[in-house]
Parts: structure tokens; C-alpha cells; sequence
């Protein structure tokens, strides 16, 4: 109660009058907002003074400091977002939860798209080579959001992962294709990999596989 009467106080008007020759009161309103103290200079015609009917000094509809500012959280986008390697996590358009991650094994930056605020969410990810220019890795992820509600359709339904179109060339250099047509012994198969035949159902898959196996220069093959 006594923290509602000090904040009722402190933004209560302090009014200063001053006569005008008859004609009205000149009032100097100073009032207190978020951002200061805000100081109004108002004029009350004889008319209305003589009826006590004095004009409201208005505040503007929201007014917002600084700090109010600072504390907001950043609006990313596709085009603006920043790009740390590191696997933070990162809000676009208040939707899509973006994680990047280098892996310097597999010389590949891993891409991880979410739902944001939903821990059951599915990930629609890719794969491309380290060191793509800025906007490649800014497509990829643009193209995993926009992916987001057929991959969340189609695997609520049982159905396969869509396939990373952007993570095509990092795979092919590894032996990984896509499988274009459901292989009746393994339906859930988006991908394989001639080297091993083995067979994954998401990019996810392929970089367990990658990390269980060896497919690099300097590594001996499965």
C-alpha cells in the first residue's frame, strides 16, 4: 500500500500559475515519466477558470527510456543475425530457434533450426562446408525456416525428412546422396553413403554417422 502511495506521489503534477492581464492563467505544468521530468506550459482562458474547467496536460500514449530499450531483446532476421560458431542460440523473427556450430573434423558448419520456445520441437539442419561466404550460411538457414512446417508435417505423420538442398554439395564430396525414392527396407531413408552403405534418415543422422565412422583425408576409411 505505502509503495502504491509513493508511486501516485511521485507522478502527481506540480502547477505553477501566473496571471495574463485578465484575459486567463498561464500554468507551467511539471510532470514526472520514465524518462524525466516533462515540463508543460498550458493556457486557461478566463471563461475557464471562472468555471474551474482546466485544460489535462496529456502524456504521450508510451514513452520509453533508454534502459527500456537496452533491455528489449534484439528483433533478429535472416539478414541481420549474428553469425557465432559457436552453438548459441540465436531468435529470428521471434519463431525460429538457430544454433551454428563449427566442427572442424568434418571441416563443416553444422545448422540447427528449432521452433523457438518448444523443447519438442522438431530441427530441420544442414550442412556446409567451413568457410562459405556470409550469405551462403545466411540461405542455409533461410532455407531450413522455410522448411520448418513441411518437416514438422511430415514427420508428426511418419513420413521422411525433406531433403537439404544447401547441404548437397558438402555431402557429395563425402559420399553421401540423397535417396530420391523410398527404399522399401529402410522407409525412413533420406540418405546414403556409398562409401559405407549406410543408410539416414536427416541430416542430424548423417553427422552421427560421420562421427562414428571415418570418412576424411586424414582418417582411415569405414
Amino acid at each position: 500500500m505505502d509503495n502504491q502511495h509513493y508511486k501516485r506521489r511521485d507522478h502527481q503534477s506540480q502547477r505553477r500559475y501566473c496571471q495574463n492581464n485578465g484575459q486567463g492563467v498561464v500554468r507551467y505544468v511539471a510532470q514526472v515519466t520514465p524518462i524525466g521530468v516533462m515540463h508543460t506550459r498550458i493556457f486557461d482562458s478566463a471563461v475557464a477558470v471562472a468555471h474551474n474547467q482546466y485544460v489535462q496536460p496529456q502524456l504521450p500514449v508510451r514513452l520509453q527510456s533508454e534502459s527500456d530499450e537496452r533491455n528489449d531483446p534484439p528483433l533478429y532476421t535472416f539478414e541481420n543475425f549474428p553469425i557465432d560458431m559457436d552453438d548459441t542460440e540465436v531468435i529470428l523473427l521471434g519463431n525460429y530457434s538457430v544454433t551454428l556450430l563449427q566442427e572442424t573434423r568434418f571441416n563443416v558448419i553444422f545448422i540447427r533450426v528449432r521452433w523457438a520456445g518448444y523443447r519438442d520441437s522438431v530441427s530441420m539442419c544442414a550442412m556446409i562446408t567451413f568457410g562459405s561466404s556470409e550469405s551462403a550460411i545466411r540461405h542455409a538457414v533461410e532455407e531450413c525456416a522455410n522448411l520448418m512446417d513441411r518437416c514438422d508435417h511430415l514427420v508428426r505423420n511418419g513420413e521422411r525428412y525433406p531433403v537439404s538442398s544447401c547441404s548437397l554439395e558438402y555431402l557429395h564430396k563425402h559420399h553421401i546422396v540423397v535417396i530420391d525414392k523410398v527404399d522399401e527396407n529402410f522407409p525412413s531413408a533420406v540418405y546414403w553413403c556409398t562409401l559405407c552403405d549406410y543408410h539416414m534418415s536427416s541430416i542430424q543422422h548423417v553427422r552421427v554417422h560421420f562421427e562414428q565412422h571415418q570418412h576424411f583425408a586424414d582418417e582411415q576409411v569405414c
